[in-house]
C-alpha cells in the first residue's frame, strides 16, 4: 500500500483519500478485535 495515502498534506488536497485512509484504519481495528 502507498504511504502517500497517509500523508497529511495529500489528505488536505484530496478529501476522498482522507476518507479511504480513515476506512483503512477502521478495518484494521476490526481485524484486531475479531
Amino acid at each position: 500500500m502507498s504511504k502517500s495515502i497517509f500523508n497529511p498534506k495529500h489528505q488536505q488536497i484530496d478529501i476522498s483519500t482522507k476518507i479511504v485512509a480513515g476506512l483503512e484504519r477502521i478495518s484494521e481495528a476490526f481485524k484486531v478485535l475479531l
